[in-house]
């Protein structure tokens, strides 16, 4: 519970200054690194993280830089090749939102830190489950039940096409959490490489559906 507390004050705050004060991921990459980071040591000093062996990995931990200077670079790479107009359903997004379709050095910086801390949350609850011995179908699918709710408002707060699809997203990739993190002794650091390439999955999916509607 504890972690979950973490995140929702986490990713409250990152959304109202998105959508009320216009501090976005492009712009204001300190705020937000600043901010997911503050909330990593929050949980370390708070919860079981800091004992945590998933977390815990020399090894894991060289895949998870990996993953994310991986991610990075493509972003950089993605935002310089293509603009707005290239992607799908751009009107629908919110603007402080576009740093989903046109990402740079500040913003994949700002989506890994959020992204860092989803998943660490994530590991917390999972553990939990896995703890008092429920089934992976189980945790799965309470996980995913959670993850859903959390991303109800996502169409709202993002917009209509792009909210629906990462809660769908979201949602799906949740139920196999619990098997992944309980199989795999990187589990936890293939979980967060993965939910990289989810957002990359998302741009080339938005640039190709772009091309075929035209």
């Amino acid at each position: 519970m504890i972690a979950i507390a973490w995140f929702t004050v986490l990713a409250g705050v990152a959304n109202v200054l998105q959508t009320f004060f216009g501090i976005t991921y492009q712009k204001n990459v300190v705020v937000f690194v600043s901010l997911f980071l503050s909330g990593i040591a929050g949980m370390w000093l708070t919860t079981s993280l800091s004992q945590n062996p998933s977390f815990l990995n020399p090894v894991g931990v060289l895949i998870g830089i990996a993953a994310f200077v991986s991610y990075v670079l493509v972003c950089i790479w993605w935002g310089r090749q293509y603009t707005l107009d290239d992607m799908y359903g751009v009107e629908t997004l919110s603007e402080s939102y576009y740093q989903l379709l046109k990402p740079n050095l500040n913003s994949s910086f700002s989506k890994a830190g959020e992204v860092l801390v989803q998943d660490v949350t994530m590991l917390l609850v999972v553990t939990q489950l896995l703890v008092m011995d429920v089934s992976h179908l189980l945790a799965g699918l309470l996980f995913a039940a959670v993850v859903f709710l959390v991303h109800i408002p996502a169409p709202l707060i993002i917009g209509r096409v792009y909210g629906v699809w990462l809660t769908v997203l979201a949602t799906s990739f949740a139920l196999f959490i619990p098997l992944v993190i309980d199989t795999f002794i990187y589990g936890f650091y293939f979980v967060f490489a993965f939910h990289l390439f989810i957002y990359i999955l998302l741009l080339i999916t938005s640039r190709l559906m772009q091309k075929w509607s035209t």
